[in-house]
């Protein structure tokens, strides 16, 4: 120890008290400073499970509406599948030209291009979903979604008056 003072052991065992002595008021002044801290964090919360909720919204109608485009699109390609092959029959039996056929098989070909697509959308539609919740993949991979409900119909005092409650609720307001 090299600022040891000549006298002293070194390893004599002292004993320090410190006290905090407020003064001019600080206390409230820090409850308050402490108050305002809890509530900013409280509506941090609200404004963060409000950001899931929104965004859980977006996925679930993004899967909805990704996953019935992917029906609609494999109906219209099994149907576009179905014209080729009578298509097919009708050059067989030579009452068409092969260039009517060449077209047709080429909107068969798009048709089945725009279901593998929208299937596509649909499953990344679906990882939105598990990405929003925070569970993997597999955990919504075999869930069935039921369809977001269809909005309420509202007079225009009452959409008015949802407007006005839901500014005023806001947490960022808050």
């Amino acid at each position: 120890n090299s600022t040891r003072v000549p006298g002293l052991d070194p390893w004599f065992p002292a004993v320090n008290f410190d006290f905090l002595l407020q003064t001019g008021g600080k206390r409230a002044k820090q409850e308050a400073i402490a108050q305002a801290q809890s509530e900013l964090a409280r509506l941090s919360v609200v404004t963060s499970a409000w950001q899931v909720r929104s965004d859980l919204r977006r996925a679930l109608a993004d899967t909805a509406i990704a996953g019935r485009r992917a029906e609609l699109l494999r109906a219209q390609a099994d149907m576009q599948r179905e014209l080729l092959h009578l298509f097919e029959q009708r050059l067989a039996a030579g009452s068409i030209a092969a260039t009517e056929l060449a077209a047709t098989r080429a909107a068969s070909l798009r048709a089945d291009a725009a279901a593998a697509d929208s299937a596509t959308q649909a499953a990344l539609a679906r990882s939105r979903i598990s990405a929003t919740i925070g569970v993997p993949e597999s955990a919504v991979r075999n869930v069935k979604f039921s369809p977001l409900p269809t909005p309420v119909e509202m007079t225009p005092s009452q959409l008015g008056n949802a407007r006005r409650e839901a500014l005023r609720s806001r947490a960022d307001i808050l």
